[in-house]
């Protein structure tokens, strides 16, 4: 299954990506932890978005450059296998995960095979038709914490206008994100002030 219709089929891209912002919203309302929404956002991104494989890694520290893989979904997760652990700190690189890692900003690659020849991957992803991929930074505050990857099963899939619109459905996803976080903290905090306040309602005060 192709990732969007061609340009030339505007009607189609469309239904896709309107299914794709409501698949986002159901998740975000849904969510009550990190791991299950990236989980969920890399299923919807397959199931309704068409992409052969969807995977999001957070990464330790600028220091170690090691990636976790939180989450992924898709029908050649075997290939996770056969992707580097970490990622270069400098140069200009062709792997669009770590220069998104390195920019903090969406990197591609329209040709996995010609692009990445070398690389220990670019054959299995060949075999696998994984022939393009995108990658989107996941930020917080100015820093990148991680990054979405997807992958097409046709070389040029993601043009600059589904470029965009993946982009801005990551923001809004990694928004919600934040948005949790605020939520838990604010819990922790009135959780924290209420046992407070009992532990002062506990202690006798002198009439």
């Amino acid at each position: 299954m192709k990732a969007f219709p061609s340009t030339d089929n505007r009607q189609a891209w469309a239904q896709r990506a309107l299914a794709l912002i409501r698949d986002c919203h159901l998740a975000l309302d849904q969510a009550k932890e990190e791991q299950p929404f990236l989980q969920e956002m890399c299923r919807f991104l397959v199931d309704s978005g068409g992409y052969p494989l969807a995977w999001v890694g957070l990464i330790e520290n600028k220091e170690s450059r090691k990636i976790h893989r939180v989450a992924q979904a898709g029908l050649a997760l075997g290939w996770l296998e056969f992707l580097p652990a970490t990622w270069p700190g400098d140069g200009p690189g062709r792997d669009p995960v770590a220069t998104a890692i390195r920019t903090g900003q969406p990197a591609w690659c329209s040709d996995i095979p010609s692009v990445s020849t070398g690389a220990p991957y670019a054959e299995v992803a060949e075999a696998l038709g994984l022939l393009s991929c995108l990658a989107l930074p996941l930020s917080r505050q100015g820093r990148v914490y991680g990054v979405l990857a997807l992958y097409a099963s046709e070389p040029g899939a993601f043009s600059p206008e589904i470029r965009d619109f993946l982009q801005t459905l990551t923001a809004f996803g990694d928004q919600g994100l934040t948005n949790l976080r605020l939520q838990k903290q604010l819990a922790a905090l009135t959780g924290d002030l209420a046992a407070k306040n009992r532990l002062l309602e506990s202690f006798p005060f002198p009439s």
